[in-house]
């Protein structure tokens, strides 16, 4: 399947069913395919970890490809798989630019729900790089 993905075939339905059968099977397999120099076997195994509501999809929040980072963002926030919340929270500390990231950061944040994560929503709120309508 890595293969097919590293020779410029996209991951049309068939494709992700077939990452998802992998997710399946937990193991060696889509560790070491998380680790691929390609971005497109990256987005395989996060949509694998996604199907599963595997806590493993948190990885990808520090991904070099931003595409990858916000689609991990949307498997945590989304889906969701609570064991990636902290992480996901811990954008408000350190904001990127990706507005659909930093939302679900703020939506994180506020579903940890600790006195602490109250005092980093308003930090982050009276930023005044923070943008207005997040």
């Amino acid at each position: 399947m890595s293969a097919l993905v590293r020779c410029g075939h996209s991951l049309e339905p068939i494709a992700k069913d077939t990452f998802g059968v992998y997710a399946r099977r937990p193991g060696e397999v889509l560790a070491t395919a998380a680790r691929d120099e390609s971005p497109a076997v990256r987005l395989g195994v996060l949509l694998a970890f996604r199907r599963a509501g595997s806590p493993e999809v948190a990885q990808f929040l520090t991904d070099a490809d931003p595409y990858l980072v916000r689609e991990a963002a949307l498997a945590i926030n989304d889906a969701p798989i609570d064991a990636g919340t902290p992480a996901l929270a811990a954008f408000l500390q350190k904001p990127i630019a990706d507005e659909a990231v930093m939302l679900r950061a703020i939506n994180a944040t506020f579903r940890l729900g600790t006195p602490a994560h109250a005092a980093a929503l308003a930090t982050y709120a009276a930023r005044a790089d923070a943008p207005a309508f997040l």
